[in-house]
């Protein structure tokens, strides 16, 4: 079962309100399209596995910190995804890795997102207009 206070602090971690976006976790539905994602393959265990180790993992990667990620603050959390990013643990950077593609994708794939970018409309949503 997917940890889903883990998955949505993740989300707001990565793509915060406030940040270079107007689009941010909580107003693309982040979380729902990282676990629809998750789902749609054979990556729904190894996902929920991640998320679990991420939860516990503050008071093993920092000592003085005695919550679990998804209660932390945003500052916090930060410090805990930069730990398992430079973890001497490849498993841990791997899992990092594959934790923000997915959440990274489903993000920059919104279309609100891409159109913030620049980005034509998707083929399926196109306005009859060609690209150049």
């Amino acid at each position: 079962m997917m940890n889903k206070a883990a998955l949505h602090a993740l989300c707001e971690t990565i793509a915060p309100s406030g940040g270079a976006f107007p689009d941010h976790a909580l107003s693309v539905d982040l979380a729902s399209r990282v676990r629809e994602s998750a789902a749609a393959g054979r990556k729904g265990r190894a996902v929920a596995a991640m998320l679990w180790l991420l939860e516990l993992s503050p008071p093993v990667l920092r000592p003085r910190c005695l919550s679990l990620f998804s209660r932390l603050p945003l500052s916090d959390r930060i410090a805990v995804l930069e730990a398992w990013e430079n973890s001497g643990l490849w498993p841990l950077r791997a899992g990092m890795q594959f934790l923000k593609l997915l959440v990274t994708g489903a993000f920059y794939s919104h279309p609100s997102v891409q159109r913030s970018l620049g980005y034509p409309a998707a083929p399926e949503q196109s306005t009859g207009e060609e690209l150049p």
